[in-house]
């Protein structure tokens, strides 16, 4: 949720003025709850808050060092800890660089969205490392790899509502690795081997024969086995799994490729799915520029 910098900056110094006196005793590294507002201690010299401001729908992420405030966010709704937050406990070492690390999850409110993480280094400096958008697929930290540092699995939401419901719309899985500098994809840890020939031979089968064709809508399952396949790095098995899976006698297969490939060019993944799948250029040239 975007704040005018005034409006934010007052935020803050309200943040910076309640936080102290809230956190109380906190030495212990309790949930202190006072009127929604909520601190943590991650340390003796870092301490965390939450605060709410119920009139604005808004709340305040703050981090404090040595109490003195440090860097302050503003959005609908925070969680750094419980059952439906980032799933990462405070002061953990995400970037495997030795060093404690915030991972705060924003919620936007709304239907069905919109999570954004932040991940902050606790070092002896404090620092935004990186910012996740998952829309509205969440993310999870885990340990993909033999390196300390955690990944983060999540789905890339470009074709969302894309020729059928939200519910039924494919979302295929996506990994950021921490590099040292930032967050970026990582193809290598989206690679997965493609089912057997025979395999997708039964399954284009039966969405070609499926009665979830009609009209004026196609099965989402048709696109949902292809984007499996080429967010695993296996394009070419995709474009062959399209034709055989198309209803037979429907016109608007070229249509509907043409149309798929625009939709996976816009996705802020397609940059790492290209890499994946070695394409050098674009799939289509002439795409029609989002409105």
């Amino acid at each position: 949720m975007p704040f005018r910098r005034p409006l934010l900056a007052a935020l803050a110094l309200a943040a910076a003025c309640a936080l102290p006196a809230l956190a109380g005793d906190a030495e212990d590294g309790t949930d202190q709850e006072v009127w929604g507002n909520r601190s943590w201690v991650i340390d003796e010299n870092t301490q965390i808050g939450i605060a709410r401001f119920e009139d604005l729908y808004t709340e305040v992420l703050s981090i404090f060092r040595d109490w003195e405030l440090v860097t302050s966010i503003g959005g609908y709704r925070f969680e750094v800890d419980g059952d439906w937050g980032p799933g990462v406990p405070l002061g953990s070492d995400v970037s495997g660089d030795g060093l404690p690390d915030l991972v705060a999850m924003e919620y936007s409110g709304g239907a069905h969205c919109c999570s954004t993480y932040y991940v902050y280094s606790l070092g002896p400096e404090i620092a935004l490392s990186g910012v996740l958008e998952t829309w509205d697929a969440g993310a999870a930290f885990v340990n993909l790899d033999s390196t300390p540092a955690l990944e983060v699995e999540s789905n890339d939401m470009s074709f969302a509502y894309w020729n059928t419901s939200f519910a039924d719309s494919p979302a295929p899985r996506v990994v950021w690795r921490w590099d040292g500098r930032a967050y970026v994809g990582a193809p290598d840890l989206m690679a997965a081997p493609a089912p057997s020939p025979a395999e997708l031979a039964s399954g284009a089968a039966r969405i070609a024969d499926s009665d979830a064709w009609g009209r004026d809508y196609m099965d989402p399952e048709l696109w949902r086995v292809m984007l499996d396949l080429i967010y695993s790095g296996h394009m070419e098995q995709a474009w062959v799994f399209m034709e055989a899976g198309w209803q037979p006698g429907r016109d608007g297969l070229e249509a509907f490729r043409r149309d798929f490939a625009c939709t996976l060019q816009a996705s802020p993944w397609w940059p790492t799915v290209a890499e994946l799948n070695a394409v050098a250029g674009p799939l289509v040239t002439d795409c029609p520029v989002p409105g």
